[in-house]
């Protein structure tokens, strides 16, 4: 039984090895002009500090050949990287293309980089570094009414998007109750409807009021200003000691601005509870230099958003 089992082993280091050596001889030997090399996608956009994986498959007169060594590169590293199992990462704001090659044939992908920078604070979420709009963390950025993705200039009811007539009470969309308009029982914006999705692709979106609350439970808020902004806070994780700044924003009703030294930050979330008037009200992080909460305020409001991401 030991002699068969010895054998037995031998056998199959001397199988191995000369599949080995076919494989080695064939990879060498095959014929290039046969050969087409193919990436998943063909654009990919992120931001700063994230990442994606890209994957590559390599054709052999038009069968799909398994194992063969993809080399990655990128024609701008200093806007998005790529690793040799292609994860490709964003550096900084700007194109690139990436490449993936196999015996002189080679297929590419755009990266488009934006502004945006990804902030890892340890939480159920990814945090980004500025608000939608803003060309740097302590500009406020656009403001928008909640579950509209277009830029206007004076926000009221009357040109609300879900509701007819400049009627809070015949709410078109995001409604749980006949007497306040058509009822979809939706709580939560779809992605078509949450601009931050919109802008940045479906793996940013607006946070949720229980996000918010989590932001405000598991991080050290410390008011300060940053590059003479009218102030904020410096949001530090007291998990990694990562950090996000929070300018103040006001919010805009009518053509007006209002309140101008606290922040208003909408949820992607309507308010939970049932109360009069509760359809036309979603959540918003709401602060001041003294207190801070999640609280509630008219959709039809223009206020800035702070996207997130998974």
């Amino acid at each position: 039984m030991k002699a068969y089992s010895k054998y037995s082993v031998l056998f199959t280091f001397l199988f191995l090895l000369l599949i080995f050596c076919c494989c080695s001889k064939n990879d060498d030997s095959i014929d290039t002009s046969t050969i087409s090399v193919e990436i998943g996608v063909a654009k990919v956009n992120l931001a700063i500090n994230e990442s994606q994986k890209l994957d590559a498959k390599v054709y052999n007169s038009g069968l799909q050949a398994f194992g063969p060594q993809i080399d990655w590169s990128s024609s701008n590293s200093s806007v998005a990287t790529v690793d040799q199992a292609g994860f490709v990462t964003g550096k900084a704001a700007g194109s690139a293309t990436i490449y993936a090659k196999y015996k002189g044939k080679s297929a590419s992908c755009s990266v488009s980089v934006s502004q945006l920078a990804m902030v890892d604070l340890g939480l159920s979420v990814k945090w980004a570094d500025r608000n939608v709009g803003a060309d740097k963390p302590e500009s406020i950025g656009a403001f928008y009414a909640w579950g509209e993705t277009s830029v206007k200039s004076v926000f009221n009811w009357d040109n609300y998007k879900w509701c007819t007539g400049g009627d809070y009470r015949s709410l078109t969309k995001y409604n749980r109750y006949p007497e306040w308009g058509q009822i979809d029982n939706k709580t939560v914006l779809e992605p078509a409807d949450d601009i931050a999705s919109v802008i940045y692709g479906n793996k940013w979106r607006m946070p949720t009021g229980d996000e918010f609350k989590e932001l405000l439970e598991k991080c050290d808020w410390t008011w300060a200003t940053l590059n003479g902004s009218r102030g904020a806070y410096r949001v530090t994780s007291k998990i990694n000691g990562n950090s996000i700044f929070l300018p103040v924003t006001g919010l805009k009703q009518e053509e007006f601005y209002f309140d101008l030294d606290q922040g208003y930050y909408w949820t992607s979330s309507l308010l939970a509870k049932k109360a009069d008037d509760a359809p036309c009200y979603a959540n918003v992080l709401h602060f001041s230099s003294e207190e801070k909460w999640v609280g509630y305020t008219a959709r039809a409001v223009g206020m800035p958003i702070r996207p997130v991401s998974k």
